[in-house]
């Protein structure tokens, strides 16, 4: 019969299996109390790009707020035609301090640049959206 074949009935443990890793169950917590599928605690920072049109030109500044005393690396990178900004270094701020990390005014507008503000601290690579003000 074609549901006791050995290919059938091993397809069927590997999604039950499966099921039961996404799903789980109460005794499957490896710390009781305390649920996996709960929320992340909060980052010891928080981070951005921030993009500043002005006329022809645009001005792109890194910036890192942390939640605790942090210390840190970061990494602006910035391409375009023509246009190569590689911007990197330590950082060190308070609790509830913000940080400038890097900054560069650009000819054009923020779409013609590929853009990445990676910052690593408190144990945490994070790459910083780009967002407009």
């Amino acid at each position: 019969m074609l549901t006791e074949s050995p290919l059938v009935m091993g397809l069927a443990a590997i999604l039950l299996t499966a099921c039961a890793m996404v799903l789980g169950t109460p005794e499957d917590d490896p710390l009781p109390g305390l649920s996996l599928r709960s929320a992340p605690a909060a980052a010891p920072f928080s981070c951005v790009l921030r993009a500043q049109q002005a006329g022809g030109s645009v001005s792109l500044r890194g910036e890192v707020t942390a939640r605790a005393a942090l210390a840190g690396h970061y990494t602006l990178r910035i391409r375009g035609t023509g246009v190569t900004v590689d911007q990197s270094g330590p950082f060190a701020i308070g609790p509830g301090e913000t940080a400038r990390l890097g900054a560069a005014t650009l000819p054009g507008r923020v779409s013609h640049y590929d853009t990445s503000l990676i910052v690593e601290a408190g144990g945490r690579r994070h790459a910083c959206p780009l967002v407009a003000s």
